[in-house]
């Protein structure tokens, strides 16, 4: 920042070493105009760090896909809590984008099949192939503990509360 307003003060300066008045004038206007660009973006930044330090610890994964209504799309958020085991639990949520620009969560659901089993730990989760423009599939890979077998459940997301899920076994991590 220093050295472009030295910029804009070695502009308000003749060689001759006296100040002329409309360079002094554009100097001060162009510096007012760059420091409240480089502020505003500042701004967005600090604001766009806050948001993501407010996302609770214990949420691992976020995926976006799909499109739900005119303006909106599906969203899986998969959190981990720790105690004497991993406990995974899965969500889908529909959110819409407000006339701002502004993304709003219109419902959030807890997929039952894939949250808090015990033994388990959801991995990954991606955008299926199968995914339509019209509604999205979600894989989520699958661990269980004790077999040591890698599970993949797939989810099929529509309208709000149309979740179904599919849980097939893919291959053993021995």
């Amino acid at each position: 920042m220093r050295h472009i307003s030295r910029i804009f003060v070695d502009a308000a300066h003749h060689r001759g070493g006296r100040t002329w008045s409309p360079w002094r004038i554009a100097a001060v206007g162009g510096l007012a105009v760059l420091s409240a660009l480089l502020s505003e973006g500042a701004r967005a930044d600090e604001a766009e760090a806050a948001a993501v330090r407010s996302i609770p610890a214990s949420v691992s994964t976020v995926v976006d896909a799909g499109l739900w209504g005119e303006s909106g799309f599906y969203r899986v958020v998969v959190t981990h809590d720790w105690f004497e085991h991993v406990n995974s639990y899965v969500y889908v949520q529909w959110l819409s984008v407000n006339e701002e620009g502004q993304r709003e969560v219109e419902k959030s659901v807890r997929v039952k099949k894939l949250s808090g089993l015990v033994g388990f730990v959801v991995g990954d989760v991606r955008v299926s192939d199968e995914s339509k423009r019209s509604k999205a599939v979600f894989d989520v890979d699958m661990y269980d503990e004790n077999t040591r077998k890698k599970q993949l459940a797939r989810l099929h997301v529509g309208d709000v509360d149309d979740v179904s899920v599919q849980i097939n076994l893919v291959k053993s991590l021995d």
